[in-house]
């Protein structure tokens, strides 16, 4: 989370410092709005691997309202399980497309910079996600915590 909040002040500074540029001496970075796009996209895939890690994503109760709280525990470990192999199945195709060769000579148009350290956010997210999500199986398989089952 530490990174995603640091990112979002490099953002902010960086839209701040080309808005000064632009209305005071008319020579805004022609490369904040490319930049800018990459650092939003790099926070909002962290911040998503800490919702996951958190149990913070948004969940239909409505089902899982009618089962007492052993139904509720069932639904969750099966629900978080399919959420575990789906992560799984990202991670790899993610790591599997981000090690294609042509991922390593594209560049980014305005930065002049290989994209690949912007795009590896995607198979990092995937595994930070997977990580957690595992966590959260096992977490809810040894000990039932009630805040993933409620």
């Amino acid at each position: 989370m530490f990174l995603a909040q640091a990112l979002i002040a490099v953002f902010t500074a960086l839209i701040l410092f080309n808005v000064i540029r632009r209305y005071t001496i008319n020579r805004p970075l022609y490369f904040a709005e490319e930049l800018s796009v990459y650092i939003l996209i790099w926070t909002a895939f962290l911040a998503i691997a800490v919702t996951i890690a958190r149990l913070e994503t948004i969940r239909l109760t409505f089902l899982v309202d009618v089962f007492g709280p052993r139904g509720r525990l069932v639904l969750a470990v099966t629900s978080e399980t399919l959420v575990a192999l789906m992560l799984a199945a990202m991670t790899y195709a993610s790591w599997m497309w981000f090690n294609h060769p042509a991922i390593a000579f594209e560049r980014a148009l305005t930065l002049g910079l290989p994209k690949w350290p912007f795009l590896l956010i995607i198979p990092i997210f995937c595994t930070l996600s997977l990580f957690h999500a595992v966590a959260n199986v096992l977490h809810l398989i040894a000990n039932g915590d009630e805040r993933i089952a409620a």
